[in-house]
This record gives structure tokens, C-alpha cells and sequence, in this order.
């Protein structure tokens, strides 16, 4: 009997060891060595157009819908900033073609660049569970990379998975002197800051899988995925979850400014939790600005796509983003260049 309770002992002992390796395993940082930023910066705007010019050949090759190809609206040479502009997962780059044209008008170099595996033709393709965070590190680079060929300064600005992005390039890239992060893939709404972690390292190991956006999204037509795949989801929060990690010794990595725009009717993030994050990673010699977007008003988690699910609302989502941009943007509807023609007899 002494030797059974003994052995049982050692059973309970070695679970037990199991257990707390399993657990501090998965709540380990994400990303900690190999999300670091591996910047290789365009030397001029020439190189910088030259790198366009190979995205959008290789893209030519790819089956991809019209408004889910990277564009670029450039001026004749460098700009004083230049803007790179993440859509968001899912999403098509059509989706800031009114917020791109807005800072083009406004004097700025504009790269709008697809994310990997995204606008494809198949709205049902499976390539989604071929996005990985490294992915995600890798074209977050080489974006930001163009940029620095386009103007003096970069801005980049993005909407949630994009965003994640917008979280990582302010942590990451010192050369980025501006970011405005909109609703950022950071925390789903209902979580807690501390299952990210561990739900990311099981999402990892586990054979991937789909669900619907919503039911409604599933049966209409449009450029954007109507599902989204649980892996690509983990990797755009390991990339924001990078910059988290900064944080942890009471580092300021933010050497730009930056703007956090939340918008309180959000049903599907957590909308406080990217200001607390992110306040405190910018240096003191910096500004940290956030545009709170009132439940009242109604929008819908992507606000900034203009024929989107918000399209009635699209005029006051506008004004929020122009505050927070800083620029003056386009109709979003297109109704006052309607108005204009019509008055002009054209």
C-alpha cells in the first residue's frame, strides 16, 4: 500500500510539472525573436517605384479581382511624408480608396498595398491558413520599406487586422514618424487580455478552421472574404501582441506620434484595450492622441469602407477619420461630385 500511495504520488507529481510547463509554454510572449523588424528601406523614390512596379507585375500574374490589387497614387517625385495604407484581414485594398485619394489630394505619396493572400478571385479560397505572423512581419517590412523611398516621413495608417499591423510598425520601425490605428485586431470582444496569449499558441497547433463573419455577409456578393480562417486571426494578434511585449519592462519604443481611433459601437473588439496598450509605449517627447467614436453614432466595425455595411453612416464616419487623420477627405458617397457635374450642366 506504501509503495502504491508512493507511485500515485509521483503520477500527481509529474502531471502536475506537466501541467505548469504546458501553461507557461502557452503564455510565453508571441513573436518575442522572430516579429523583430528586418527593415531593408528603398534608397530613393526611384528604387521605391521600382519595387511598385515588381509588386504589380507579379500581381498581374495572380488571380485577383480589380479592386483587390495593390495600388500606388504618386506624385512626380518624394514627398514630405509618405503614407502606406494596411486594409483589413479579409478585406480588399478598395476598401481606403477614398481615405488614399484624400491624402493624395492633401500633398502626400500613397502605397496601398494587398496583404498576403487576400483579393483573390475565390472568395472561398483556403490560402487564409497560409497566413502566418512571419508572413504578416515580412510584408509589413517591405511595405514600409517602399515608403521610405516615397517621402521624407512615413505615416502608416490601418483598420484591424491592418491595424495590428499599425501597432507593430509603431513599435517596430523607428522611420515611421506617424500612425493612426483604427478598431486594431488586438483583443476580441469578450476576451481577456491574458487568453490571448495561450488561445494563439492552441489556435497554432491545431489544424485550422473557418467561420462565417455573419450569415448575412455569407450570402451577398462582394470583394471580401465572408469567412475568416482561426490562423490567420492568431497571426494578425501575434503581430500587435509583439508590440505588447515592449511594454512589459516599461520600455517606449513609439518614436512617432500616434492616433488611436475607437469606435464605442464595436461589437466585435475590445475598444479601450488598444489606448492602454498603446499610450504608454510612446516616448514622452511624442504625442499620443485617441478620437473616441460615441456608440451613439452607430458604425459598424469596418466605418471606412464607403459602399460597405456602413454606407448610410459613411458620412459620419468620415468626419471622425478626417479628425484623426488630420486631413480633409473625399465624399465618401461620391454625392457631392454628383451634385457638382449636375450643377455644371456635365
Amino acid at each position: 500500500m506504501r509503495l502504491a500511495l508512493s507511485i500515485a504520488g509521483w503520477i500527481v507529481l509529474v502531471l502536475l510539472v506537466g501541467v505548469l510547463v504546458a501553461a507557461a509554454w502557452f503564455a510565453r510572449p508571441l513573436g518575442k525573436g522572430e516579429l523583430a523588424s528586418k527593415p531593408s528601406p528603398a534608397d530613393d523614390y526611384e528604387e521605391a517605384v521600382r519595387r511598385i512596379d515588381e509588386v504589380e507585375a507579379a500581381e498581374a500574374e495572380m488571380p485577383l479581382q480589380p479592386v483587390g490589387r495593390s495600388y500606388a497614387l504618386l506624385h512626380p517625385s518624394r514627398t514630405e511624408t509618405a503614407v502606406v495604407v494596411f486594409h483589413g484581414y479579409t478585406d480588399v485594398t478598395d476598401q481606403f480608396s477614398k481615405v488614399a485619394q484624400g491624402y493624395y489630394d492633401a500633398g502626400f505619396n500613397v502605397w496601398v498595398p494587398r496583404m498576403p493572400f487576400h483579393g483573390h478571385i475565390d472568395r472561398m479560397t483556403n490560402d487564409q491558413s497560409k497566413i502566418t505572423a512571419e508572413v504578416l512581419r515580412q510584408a509589413a517590412d517591405a511595405n514600409i520599406d517602399i515608403a521610405t523611398g516615397l517621402g521624407h516621413n512615413v505615416e502608416v495608417i490601418g483598420l484591424s487586422g491592418g491595424g495590428a499591423l499599425s501597432v507593430w510598425a509603431a513599435a517596430e520601425r523607428p522611420d515611421v514618424t506617424r500612425t493612426v490605428i483604427i478598431s486594431p485586431l488586438m483583443l476580441p470582444h469578450g476576451y481577456k487580455p491574458w487568453m490571448v496569449r495561450p488561445l494563439a499558441r492552441l489556435v497554432a497547433v491545431l489544424p485550422d478552421s473557418y467561420s462565417w463573419w455573419t450569415e448575412k455577409q455569407a450570402a451577398e456578393p462582394g470583394p471580401e472574404y465572408p469567412r475568416y480562417s482561426r490562423r490567420g486571426i492568431t497571426a494578425y494578434l501575434m503581430m500587435a501582441e509583439r508590440a505588447k511585449a515592449h511594454g512589459a519592462k516599461g520600455a517606449r519604443p513609439v518614436r512617432g506620434d500616434v492616433v488611436v481611433v475607437s469606435n464605442l459601437a464595436d461589437t466585435h473588439l475590445d475598444t479601450t484595450y488598444p489606448i492602454d496598450v498603446m499610450r504608454p509605449l510612446v516616448r514622452e517627447d511624442r504625442s499620443f492622441r485617441s478620437v473616441v467614436i460615441p456608440a451613439s453614432e452607430g458604425l459598424p466595425h469596418d466605418f471606412v469602407a464607403a459602399n460597405g455595411e456602413n454606407a448610410e453612416r459613411t458620412r459620419v464616419a468620415y468626419r471622425y477619420l478626417s479628425e484623426a487623420i488630420g486631413i480633409p477627405l473625399p465624399d465618401p458617397l461620391g454625392l457631392a461630385d454628383a451634385k457638382d457635374k449636375t450643377d455644371t450642366g456635365n
